[in-house]
């Protein structure tokens, strides 16, 4: 098959001179242009396709006038259909045949009327409503005088200025001479008598008060001229009427039908074969219309056969019932059937849209607007209402301007929807359009009929669109959702995705702000490990901690990648602690990192989080009211998911710039490395992580599944080997990895002792020797809490251990005194860790006094947000735990506290309290729930076992004491 072209580079348009003047069809214009001479007729019925209604009507009309009464053709025709559907072309086509029988008699009139029938010296008098002065009477060739009646103007076109002359008085009076008195004036030549749309001359005369005598005169000059045409052998009386109610006329078009309908029924009393009703084409004629009409060699262009194959076997993938595809795109060619089929299923049932008339403008206006029409076929899409006169006719002239809001937001508008999702977004929301431009009832399309619409042979792809029509149900601002979804619509009513928008406009500033740092909190949240300072503006937003790593999440309007003095300011905030101004030096250089965002444009990310926000709150609202449907809170949800993940991502994405301590970098010892964030929300802290585990930066090490075990090199360059048979404190040694920014960063203390006590091992893993200050080696996992006074020594420098002295014998004497009573286990604490974490420590601490979970007295976690609470809460629940809890936030330097609130209490006014947190703008507060140990061990024990990772907590522990 050969490759197909671009349908205007094929199907060449008519000049664009030409076309205009076609679409708005006017009888008597068409007299002195289309028409007014031979040649001009010839291109006029080269433009016109000849529908078989026109063909047989136009050969009984020209028959009758060549031969009479003996062609047994029907005297009196009426054209009646929808608005725009042809009968004004039609009258023209007749009008061009009897006035330039040399033209028909030459082959011109092509199908329309065959040579033989040529009449010539036909007496053709045309009459239309729409040109009637009703004021001042009807104009007649110049002369002085003004017809006001149809009468008048007979009888002047007929018989000329003496028989108008006669007939003065019965203009005036809006009566009529009677059928005699036609008869006379029409006489033995062959007439034509054409009267294109008197209900407009009736809607005329309404406006001037005369309707009663111009509404008689119409019948009764209809009546008597019917007669007369039935009577004279060789004349013919055509009159168009519209459907009722299917124009702006739709009352006078009744009103006149009637009339009409009565001359018809008396006429018929007379004679059985004198008058005809003929629909001039009909809705299958339509493509051919246009083709002829708007194309210069469409019917026979040989792209035709090719294009219908083609399409056809698109179709047949997409819709395999389809089987006759093929001949339906012949049929329609060069315009895609979904273009005729929206026409005449959607824009025709407009009251005001012409079917054949506005088609043609429609579609005229998109292939000469400039517009790249880059398929084999015009589509739907094609029809674009960026185009201005496109959408004068598509939502001026069917009286849809209240989609213009619309339209605007969703389709043309700088940032409308279908602009930022791409071309084959911008297709769909114009056959989309295109479907909305119905009376409600009839509006809307399937998305099976968009995608037939959208498919082509270059994007046969039906996945990409139906992704285009997904954008605009999920994005679409004015997308109908107050009726069924299977239907996709535009309304002019903002749906619930517009309402959100509305609302976080209303949003302001601090808001944002305040939404964007706890976003940003969540991204890189502390339950992954380090601790997080959220925007430091200064040396002591972050803090000196030598027991965790905390990292900087810079503020994009204090420092960027961008900035000019970036390592400079970052050199700051890594040099200096609170205290003297902030200019105290910073201790604990190795146990921090800054993460510096690229751009200072943070427009995008926080619209997102305005949205998320006022989606929320939506749902809270109908929490309340129940107002909305069900697919409109999915919506809500939906759209408060999805603004979330772009927040997060845009999050990720800007916040890439990684600065760790690297002492070789001068002269700020600040190292830099831009991370790729992956999508997945809400993970930021993973990358970090793994860049700094990663084996060529080895700049963390990090607990595993197995003991943390680090090379002997670590222990030695960290001071051991210098220090000798002295050693050096836990707590020194600990210093010496946080203080000096060239060694491995351990991202919180238990994983430094997690390390310490790996190197403590037996046998030949034994890279280090610990001690109480007692003087007795501490056996590796008795606990992972190593004091800061334990002394360590690398294993070869570690001094022997002096053995006691042998005791005595007992002195002869008295018995000795009773030993002292037992003094217990003593309390467990652990600073704040994961959650597993904590309770490993406490289950090691308790193997480590041969403690069981029957002896805790009691256990209280402490951590700082809500979750903790909530969590907990439920878990005590469930396993039948009782517990006290409390809850306390400051703000405004005011402290506000819940204290001892059981699970259930807890559980009943969560809400509240974290409403009230919110509402006084504390970002934090500190939760702490304590289980007493009230013969519940087995309780206890099921709590703490099923603390996760996800929460950081503090966990104390309390045993129960012997008794003397």
């Amino acid at each position: 098959m050969s490759e197909l072209l671009p349908l205007l580079k094929v199907c060449p348009p008519r000049s664009p001179e030409q076309h205009k003047e076609n679409y708005a069809a006017d009888l008597h214009k068409a007299l002195s242009r289309e028409i007014g001479t031979p040649e001009a007729a010839a291109d006029f019925f080269n433009r016109t396709h000849a529908t078989d209604s026109m063909r047989r009507v136009a050969t009984g009309i020209f028959d009758r006038l060549r031969h009479g009464d003996q062609s047994g053709q029907s005297a009196f025709i009426r054209f009646d259909s929808v608005f725009g559907g042809g009968k004004t072309h039609t009258l023209i086509a007749l009008a061009a045949a009897a006035k330039h029988p040399e033209v028909v008699r030459a082959g011109a009139a092509g199908d329309l009327l065959h040579p033989e029938l040529a009449v010539d010296d036909v007496q053709l008098v045309c009459f239309t409503g729409e040109d009637a002065d009703t004021i001042r009477g009807m104009e007649m060739n110049g002369t002085t005088r003004r017809a006001k009646s149809l009468t008048g103007f007979l009888a002047y076109h007929l018989g000329g200025e003496p028989a108008y002359d006669e007939l003065k008085e019965h203009d005036d009076r809006f009566t009529d001479p009677g059928a005699a008195g036609f008869q006379k004036l029409i006489g033995k030549r062959p007439t034509l008598i054409l009267i294109d749309e008197p209900a407009r001359w009736v809607a005329a005369a309404k406006q001037t008060g005369d309707l009663p005598r111009a509404g008689d005169g119409l019948r009764n000059a209809l009546t008597a001229i019917a007669k007369a045409v039935a009577n004279s052998e060789h004349a013919v009386l055509v009159i168009t009427t519209a459907e009722p109610g299917s124009d702006a006329y739709r009352n006078e078009s009744e009103e006149v039908s009637q009339q009409i309908h009565a001359v018809m029924q008396e006429l018929d009393s007379v004679t059985a074969r004198t008058a005809q009703t003929f629909t001039p084409s009909d809705s299958e004629d339509l493509p051919a219309i246009l083709r002829r009409r708007l194309f210069t060699d469409a019917e026979n262009n040989p792209q035709r056969e090719a294009a219908a194959q083609a399409y056809a076997a698109i179709w047949r993938r997409h819709s395999p019932s389809d089987a006759d595809a093929e001949q339906l795109f012949h049929h329609c060619y060069p315009f895609h059937p979904e273009t005729i089929r929206i026409i005449k299923e959607r824009l025709a049932t407009n009251n005001e849209f012409q079917r054949v008339r506005g088609t043609l403008r429609v579609i005229g206006a998109a292939i000469h607007s400039g517009a790249e029409i880059d398929e084999p076929l015009l589509h739907p899409y094609h029809l674009d209402v960026s185009c201005s006169e496109v959408s004068e006719e598509l939502v001026r002239r069917t009286g849809h301007r209240a989609l213009d809001a619309a339209i605007e937001a969703d389709i043309t508008g700088q940032n409308a929807t279908a602009q930022r999702y791409g071309p084959a977004t911008r297709r769909a929301a114009n056959i989309i359009l295109l479907g909305s431009l119905a009376p409600t009832a009839n509006s809307g399309l399937a998305d099976n009929d968009i995608i037939k619409g959208l498919i082509s042979p270059s994007q046969p792809d039906s996945s990409v669109a139906n992704q285009a029509i997904q954008n605009m149900k999920e994005h679409g601002l004015f997308i109908d959702d107050h009726t069924d979804p299977g239907t996709t619509r535009f309304s002019s009513q903002s749906n619930i995705r517009r309402e959100v928008e509305q609302l976080a406009g209303r949003i302001n500033e601090i808001e944002r702000e305040t939404g964007l740092k706890e976003a940003i909190r969540e991204v890189f949240a502390e339950r992954n490990g380090f601790d997080v300072s959220v925007f430091p503006s200064r040396a002591s937003n972050v803090p000196d901690d030598p027991n965790r790593v905390h990292i900087g999440i810079i503020n994009p309007s204090f420092i960027t990648r961008q900035s000019s003095d970036c390592e400079a300011q970052l050199g700051d905030l890594y040099s200096y602690k609170e205290g003297n101004g902030n200019n105290a030096p910073r201790d604990h250089k190795n146990n921090i990192l800054f993460l510096v965002p690229n751009d200072d444009d943070l427009t995008g990310i926080k619209q997102e989080i305005a949205r998320h926000e006022a989606s929320a709150k939506r749902l809270e609202k109908d929490d309340q009211e129940r107002t909305l449907m069900e697919h409109q809170r999915n919506t809500l949800i939906t759209i408060r998911q999805a603004s979330q993940k772009a927040a997060y991502q845009g999050i990720q994405r800007n916040w890439v710039n990684l600065y760790y301590p690297e002492p070789s970098i001068q002269p700020h010892g600040l190292a830099h490395v831009r991370l790729n964030f992956p999508d997945q929300e809400g993970k930021g802290q993973n990358p970090i992580i793994n860049f700094l585990t990663s084996d060529a930066i080895g700049k963390m090490a990090l607990p595993k599944k197995e003991a943390l075990k680090l090379e002997p090199s670590v222990w030695e360059s960290a001071g051991l080997e210098r220090a000798g048979a002295e050693g050096m404190t836990v707590g020194e040694l600990h210093s010496r990895f946080t203080r000096t920014p060239g060694r491995i960063m351990f991202l919180k203390r238990s994983d430094f002792d997690q390390a310490l006590d790996a190197a403590n091992q037996e046998g030949d893993q034994k890279i280090v020797v610990i001690r109480t200050p007692q003087g007795m080696d501490l056996r590796a996992g008795s606990g992972l809490q190593h004091k800061d006074d334990l002394r360590v020594w690398l294993k070869r420098h570690a001094p022997a251990l002096t053995p006691p002295d042998p005791s005595p014998p007992p002195p002869p004497g008295p018995m000795p005194e009773p030993p002292p009573a037992p003094q217990g286990i003593p309390s467990f604490a652990s600073p704040t860790e994961t959650g597993q974490v904590a309770v490993s420590a406490l289950a090691t601490y308790m193997r480590t006094y041969s403690a069981d979970w029957k002896d805790i007295a009691s256990a209280t976690l402490m951590g700082t947000n809500d979750a903790l609470l909530n969590d907990l809460a439920s878990k005590a629940q469930s396993h039948g735990a009782a517990v006290s809890i409390s809850y306390e936030f400051e703000a405004n330097g005011i402290l506000l506290e819940v204290r001892d609130q059981t699970a259930e209490d807890w559980q009943s006014r969560r809400r509240a309290f974290e409403q009230t947190r919110r509402a006084a703008a504390a970002n934090q507060a500190d939760a702490r729930i304590t289980i007493p140990n009230e013969g519940e061990a087995d309780a206890v024990r099921k709590m703490l076992h099923d603390l996760d990772n996800t929460h950081q907590v503090s966990l104390e522990v309390q045993f129960r004491q012997p008794e003397a």
